[in-house]
């Protein structure tokens, strides 16, 4: 018994240790002073891919940018402007699981900048009770917007509401008052906001930790929103968006649409200007803006190219069938090898951002990286597979004809040919028999003809009796038997008083 509780133990111990667990966690300093910089570890034990990490007030806390992470871990520096709060927020972006399955999640780290104080005494650190029992409070006392009216009335145990902003709105003041003293609330102060609907979110978090969310449904009115129609999805400019990170190769530029002025940005290389667009949910999306026709801007970055993926992909080299994939939780017309059983590798038609050049891309999906397709070099080698092929159909023609050939002639050959071919083979024989050479070796004597008849021997298995019938053979038997009586001798009766 004791040797399979021990065994049991053992394959517990191996199986414990080989489980892996996906973290993925963002950790850093929630409070510091303005002028000073935080450290942000990202990690992401057991992931792979492309992380995007942003900050929600760049005015307060400026820094973030996109990383690339596997199975590791890394720490970016933040640097505190102003006074206020800000979140640093850590999306992934392109992210897949040890086993090749796709990795979504977001991670949110809540930051106050506080007025940097004079005193000494900041530097110093606080005494802790081990023995105090922490508050679990992470109720608001109140919460406003300066200048606005919630909907509904604040009470501490509703979580949602909603205002409505007036014309231009570009930020908000944000107030709240803790129910508890020892509480933190972060996501307070100026907030802002765009055309159209924000979602402000104010955490409260006790002393112990726990969390309670209050949100704000901030709705900025537009004077005449420009709404644009999508592939039948509904969307309006957001006119006044500013981007916190600005794709490579472009500058903020402002241009007018029907009449309005727009805040968009343009890459003078490429000759593209993208806008923000609101669909709506509120959700913002960045779409290439040309003569009143708007396309969904992909960027793709990888193996140190930036590229704009294009949806009017050209004929795709030979080897190559349509297909659609996945990019960035976003859908894109490309191209995949027809032989390949495994979608690993899609080709897409898209615009480099630095060069201005378009090209095909070859997209590996497992790395997550772009590379230049050089269709010469495709060409080249089919090119000389075409040869092969064509080498190797004509020496098949060729051994096909050879047979055919053959097969043909044997066929027709007639039969007086055959004849012919055996009456040559019979006067060369019949010239050496009438030969007058005396050699023996090199002719036949006449006398060496023997004129005897030849008996043929009949074998006995030549030889075979004819099966007769019933009334035949009884046939057979009555003529034999008349036969037998009519040789027998006759006798008559005599005495011997005859004698006298």
């Amino acid at each position: 018994m004791k040797k399979i509780k021990y065994l049991l133990f053992i394959i517990l111990i191996t199986f414990i240790g080989t489980l892996r667990v996906n973290a993925f966690s963002v950790t850093g300093a929630t409070t510091t002073t303005v002028g000073s910089s935080i450290a942000v570890t990202i990690e992401a034990s057991g992931l792979t891919g492309r992380f995007d990490v942003t900050t929600t007030n760049g005015s307060v806390l400026s820094g973030g940018k996109s990383i690339w992470l596997e199975n590791n871990s890394t720490t970016l520096y933040f640097t505190a402007q102003s006074v206020g709060t800000a979140n640093v927020v850590v999306t992934a972006t392109n992210v897949s699981d040890e086993n090749g399955n796709d990795f979504t999640g977001k991670r949110i780290l809540y930051v106050t900048v506080k007025e940097k104080s004079s005193s000494s005494n900041n530097n110093k650190k606080p005494s802790v009770d081990v023995n105090k029992k922490y508050s679990s409070n992470n109720y608001l006392k109140s919460l406003s917007i300066e200048g606005y009216e919630l909907e509904p009335v604040f009470n501490k145990e509703t979580l949602e509401y909603n205002v409505t902003l007036k014309v231009d709105t570009t930020s908000i003041n944000v107030l709240a008052e803790k129910e508890d003293s020892t509480a933190t609330v972060n996501g307070i102060g100026q907030v802002p906001v765009n055309d159209g609907p924000n979602t402000v979110i104010v955490t409260v978090v006790a002393e112990n930790g726990n969390e309670r969310q209050y949100k704000i449904n901030a709705t900025v009115e537009e004077p005449e929103p420009i709404e644009v129609t999508i592939n039948n999805k509904k969307y309006t400019i957001a006119r006044k968006n500013k981007l916190e990170n600005v794709p490579t190769g472009f500058e903020e530029k402002l241009i007018n649409i029907e009449g309005q002025n727009v805040n968009a940005y343009y890459n003078e290389i490429a000759k593209i200007t993208i806008v923000s667009l609101k669909d709506e949910k509120g959700n913002i999306s960045l779409f290439s803006y040309n003569n009143g026709k708007y396309t969904l801007f992909n960027e793709a970055k990888g193996a140190g190219v930036n590229l704009f993926v294009l949806d009017n992909i050209k004929k795709a080299p030979s080897g190559f069938i349509k297909t659609t994939f996945k990019y960035n939780d976003v859908t894109l017309d490309g191209y995949k090898l027809k032989e390949s059983k495994k979608d690993d590798y899609y080709l897409v038609y898209a615009q480099n951002l630095e060069t201005g050049d378009k090209a095909f891309y070859l997209y590996d999906k497992k790395e997550g990286t772009f590379q230049r397709y050089y269709e010469e070099l495709s060409n080249v080698k089919d090119k000389q597979i075409k040869y092969l092929f064509y080498i190797a159909t004509g020496l098949l023609g060729l051994f096909i004809v050879i047979i055919l050939i053959k097969i043909i002639n044997k066929l027709f050959t007639s039969k007086e040919r055959k004849i012919k071919k055996y009456q040559k083979k019979i006067d060369k024989l019949n010239k050496k028999i009438n030969s007058n050479d005396t050699d023996d070796s090199n002719g036949y004597d006449i006398d060496d003809v023997d004129e005897r008849p030849v008996i043929k021997q009949v074998e006995e298995d030549e030889y075979v009796v004819p099966k007769k019938t019933r009334k035949q053979k009884i046939k057979e038997i009555e003529e034999t038997k008349k036969k037998l009586d009519k040789t027998k001798p006759s006798f008559r009766r005599v005495s011997l008083e005859d004698d006298d």
